[in-house]
């Protein structure tokens, strides 16, 4: 009977102790659950991050330097594209109304993203200028104007040609033109490739506005196309 109650009275705290630890080591098990379960969310994360993808402007076709981007030819020359983040330039373009009216500084080709060094703006032309000043004349005014396929965007140099030897001088070159008009007056869009321009304007320096319309009156001025 002695041993059966110190038996009896062992299994007691036995089951006392039992209890203490069980509790202790649920506590632990959720703990560390919930600790794996954090682990996994951020290796999640990190996997769904690499394949996060934006909106960038691809090229649709090659464009050439000194095109105009308006809200009239923007899908004649890009095409918006989801990319993954990690592939995407740092300076890409995301939107398609910070194209409008910028210029393409040079020559892309398809299927290029566009980034902020890709183009300029007209009025950064002008930066490199002392006075600058827009000059227009009749197609008219000239013995050819490149058949008048002459756009917004686009670069010329202004030759003269003199009838008593016959020699002809570059006097201005890449000259941007601003923007040309049909004989309505209306304002041709750069993706028109019909129209014949009529009225061409172009930036200039005022410092050379004198000769510029002196020579035009002569019938000696000659143009053509920066390609």
């Amino acid at each position: 009977m002695p041993y059966s109650r110190k038996r009896s009275g062992m299994e007691i705290r036995m089951k006392k102790g039992k209890r203490r630890i069980l509790p202790g080591a649920a506590l632990t098990a959720l703990a560390a659950a919930v600790i794996v379960y954090c682990i996994l969310i951020s290796i999640e994360k990190n996997a769904l991050a690499q394949y996060e993808k934006d909106v960038v402007w691809v090229a649709r076709k090659e464009i050439m330097d000194g095109v105009l981007i308006t809200q009239d030819n923007i899908e004649e020359y890009f095409v918006s594209k989801e990319m993954e983040k990690d592939l995407i330039p740092e300076k890409a373009i995301r939107k398609e109304e910070e194209l409008f009216q910028r210029m393409i500084a040079n020559p892309l080709d398809q299927g290029v993203v566009v980034t902020e060094g890709m183009t300029e703006s007209p009025r950064e032309i002008e930066k490199g200028m002392k006075e600058p000043v827009i000059a227009g004349f009749m197609a008219d005014d000239l013995y050819q104007v490149v058949s008048g396929v002459l756009r917004g965007g686009d670069r010329i140099h202004i030759f003269t040609a003199e009838k008593e030897d016959g020699r002809v001088d570059l006097l201005w070159e890449n000259i941007y033109v601003q923007e040309v008009f049909n004989s309505a007056g209306t304002v041709i869009p750069s993706q028109d490739h019909s129209m014949a321009a009529q009225r061409i304007n172009i930036l200039m320096e005022k410092r050379d506005i004198g000769e510029f319309y002196a020579k035009l009156l002569q019938g000696s001025l000659r143009i053509v196309k920066v390609v």
